[in-house]
């Protein structure tokens, strides 16, 4: 939240300087879901104390989720949902944003809301719609201020389930060099790898150049992340802002996964990428490799870290391995030994990817092997990760797969 209110600029306007002084938590956090038990701990006779509650990302919440959050509301509390639809669904059970949102439904404004909102934001046109169901109460944004066009339009296209949009992505050729990274960051937009073997070798290979361009070439001029990570950590303020450095650099880039297992899969992707960088650090003979990035998998409460937070690996000015973690303002440094559940995070799957953004993201999908889970849903929500340069490593058989099925779900809803 944080970081969306600095890209507004340095001085908040009046009207959202409130906003920086509040905290964003999980829903569980919000509900006080106790795990053990399988109960949440807020609930009619326990409501959550606030008059407005705003959920982000609710594509991701399950049916459960929202039963909880509705019967936890006071009875004068106001729901903000915010979300994209045509984003992945829940792991767990439901559709909960597909269906309240569905694909024909298009906002309708009353007189009386529509003015109040032209008064408030003058910039804003709203479109005349005749559309009664839930009147006043869905609000579609049609602009798109995170992807470079390129991504937006190949993204669109998913969503029409346009299978020739495959015909009209540039291709990144088999034996990628410098100048054709530099080409495709310089036009940016929606990128094909082609897997013409659809081997392991092959996507090893792939993810080895990948690599290579990530981490060993610099970003607008100054160090490399390998470079950086390379340096034991400054104390103080100079600290504070080597490791801004360090993570714009880890941020630069992620890779996505459909899978967990197999060649094309997370797990054994961020075994060859530890492998490649031990192979650039001969140096070393920690287990903890400076670079290495780490994926917390289980929340903790008393270190203040969340399923899903990435940090990395640095050394200490007595050369010891830290992880760091970014946090509001500044950031948390862990030994090793402290850390919760844990795993590489070279790579993530597109599932533990929602809600994040990066600069660049390279998209492996499996080839036929793992067709079955091959969605329109989930390619979208892959490259529109991306800001501004999407690359989909795929075979064209597997790329079209994807494009043509979508996931089907029945929530129970009725409205």
């Amino acid at each position: 939240m944080r970081a969306g209110l600095a890209s507004i600029g340095p001085e908040l306007p009046p009207i959202d300087q409130p906003l920086g002084a509040l905290t964003a938590v999980t829903l569980h956090s919000l509900l006080k879901y106790a795990p053990h038990r399988h109960v949440y701990r807020r609930h009619e006779e326990n409501a959550i104390p606030a008059d407005v509650v705003v959920v982000d990302e609710v594509s991701m919440v399950s049916v459960d989720q929202m039963a909880a959050l509705m019967r936890a509301l006071g009875p004068q509390a106001r729901l903000i949902l915010l979300g994209d639809r045509d984003q992945l669904p829940s792991v767990e059970a439901g559709a909960v944003l597909g269906q309240l949102v569905g694909d024909a439904m298009e906002p309708s404004l009353s007189d009386e809301v529509r003015g109040r909102i032209e008064r408030w934001l003058p910039e804003v046109r709203l479109e005349s719609t005749s559309t009664e169901s839930m009147r006043d109460t869905v609000v579609v944004l049609r602009t798109n201020h995170r992807s470079e066009a390129g991504i937006r339009e190949t993204a669109a296209a998913i969503n029409r389930q346009d299978t020739t949009v495959i015909e009209r992505l540039k291709p990144m050729p088999a034996n990628v060099d410098r100048a054709a990274w530099e080409s495709a960051e310089t036009a940016g937009g929606c990128w094909w790898w082609p897997q013409t073997l659809a081997t392991a070798n092959e996507i090893r290979g792939q993810v080895h150049a990948w690599a290579a361009h990530v981490y060993e070439e610099p970003i607008a001029g100054g160090p490399t992340f390998l470079e950086l990570v390379r340096e034991r950590m400054p104390d103080g303020d100079a600290g504070q802002e080597w490791l801004a450095c360090v993570f714009r650099c880890l941020d630069r880039a992620r890779l996505l996964t459909l899978v967990r297992e197999g060649p094309w899969g997370c797990g054994p992707i961020n075994e060859a990428m530890a492998a490649w960088l031990r192979s650039q650090s001969p140096k070393e003979d920690s287990d903890w490799l400076p670079g290495t990035p780490v994926l917390v998998t289980r929340n903790d409460r008393v270190r203040g870290l969340s399923n899903g937070d990435v940090g990395v690996t640095v050394m200490s000015g007595d050369n010891r391995p830290r992880i760091a973690f970014a946090r509001h303002g500044g950031f948390v440094i862990l030994s090793p030994e402290s850390l919760p559940s844990h795993e590489l995070g070279f790579a993530l799957t597109v599932h533990k990817s929602q809600g994040s953004e990066f600069q660049q993201a390279l998209v492996v999908l499996p080839p036929a092997a793992g067709r079955r889970l091959l969605t329109k849903e989930l390619l979208y929500t892959a490259i529109t990760r991306a800001k501004t340069l999407a690359i989909v490593s795929a075979t064209a058989d597997a790329f079209g797969a994807a494009v043509s099925r979508r996931i089907v779900r029945e929530s129970g809803m009725v409205f």
